[in-house]
């Protein structure tokens, strides 16, 4: 028990709170709507795992593991598959290995990782060339099987992409690929709401709203984080530096 415990050590109380509520509403809604239980189990263990992420927890590629099946099956079940492909050929790939960059670069005990500071800006364009010539591919491909809403369904493949690349570097720069996803993923399930009156798929809709609000806040936290991480070994190197003088 006290192993599962230090996972939870770095969460405030209104960051329960927030998820909390979230989970609260999402589920109520989906028995107001009677929504697929795979919304219900996509929606928990993506917020779960996505607030693990904005504190730097390695817990949270863990859970993210688990929500990309259940995401992949509900893209599935409403022709999104640019996301269904996305998914299962790209983002739970990254993620397993993310899974091991993460293990490898661990800086405390309760699952916090070494944020990295040192991406450069030619390896962020190069990164973006290349994610924007897969996509190019990509939307020739959803095009032919009729995926539905392509183009958003593509941008989506992109933004994510590109997000998952950052997140397996550590760099926070992550979250605003994700904001961008989280910004085409709800134009698409919202229009798919409009146009087929389905409001079973709401949770999904609001578990996009809940993603977008907890990267923002992750964004600044892994600014936070990163500073309090240099300080900390600018400290340990100024007393490893005087123990040294006095040897």
């Amino acid at each position: 028990m006290e192993n599962v415990k230090k996972f939870f050590k770095d969460i405030k109380w209104y960051e329960y709170l927030f998820v909390g509520i979230s989970l609260v509403v999402m589920i109520t809604l989906s028995i107001v709507f009677h929504s697929h239980i795979f919304y219900i189990l996509s929606s928990t263990f993506g917020v779960v795992g996505v607030l693990f992420l904005t504190k730097v927890n390695v817990v949270g590629i863990f859970v993210g593991i688990v929500q990309i099946v259940f995401y992949s099956i509900i893209s599935y079940l409403n022709g999104f598959y640019g996301e269904m492909v996305n998914n299962l050929c790209v983002t739970l790939p990254l993620y397993i290995a993310n899974l091991i960059t993460w293990l490898k670069n661990l800086y405390s005990k309760n699952g916090q990782v070494k944020i990295n500071s040192s991406i450069s800006w030619k390896e962020v364009v190069a990164a973006i060339c290349v994610v924007v010539i897969l996509s190019v591919g990509m939307f020739f491909v959803l095009d032919y099987f009729n995926t539905t809403m392509v183009f958003v369904s593509t941008l989506s493949f992109t933004f994510n992409t590109l997000a998952i690349y950052f997140l397996a570097r550590r760099s926070s720069l992550n979250f605003v690929f994700y904001i961008f996803s989280n910004i085409a993923n709800f134009a698409m399930w919202g229009t798919l709401i409009i146009t087929t009156h389905d409001l079973s798929m709401l949770i999904t809709l609001i578990n996009v709203v809940v993603y977008f609000l907890l990267n923002c806040y992750g964004l600044y936290n892994w600014f936070m984080t990163r500073k309090k991480q240099e300080n900390e070994d600018t400290s340990f190197d100024q007393i490893m530096k005087v123990l040294k003088s006095n040897i």
